[in-house]
């Protein structure tokens, strides 16, 4: 698992096909460096009520970060670059 942290510079959100839906964003970390980052990636499974509230979630989260340019710690799965955690604020 890694840790990134900065602000938040686009948030996207994809449900183009039937097969494939998608959350992306954008992290400005604090050496400058931008990063694109997953939240979440679908293929064909079928998503249950708890996905949808959790991603609700973090979509407000998210929203809350960019329009207020607060900071963001999200933690990604080393093998699928997948985000596993996200939260406001710095790790305590």
């Amino acid at each position: 698992m890694s840790t990134e942290s900065g602000t938040v510079t686009y948030v996207k959100v994809s449900n183009a096909t039937v097969d494939l839906n998608f959350c992306l964003f954008g992290l400005l970390g604090n050496s400058g460096q931008a990063e694109n980052i997953y939240l979440w990636v679908e293929t064909d499974e079928v998503d249950t009520a708890a996905q949808w509230i959790l991603r609700n979630a973090q979509l407000a989260l998210l929203r809350d970060a960019f329009v207020n340019k607060l900071l963001i710690v999200a933690t990604i799965d080393d093998t699928t670059s997948v985000v596993t955690s996200i939260q406001l604020g710095t790790l305590a």
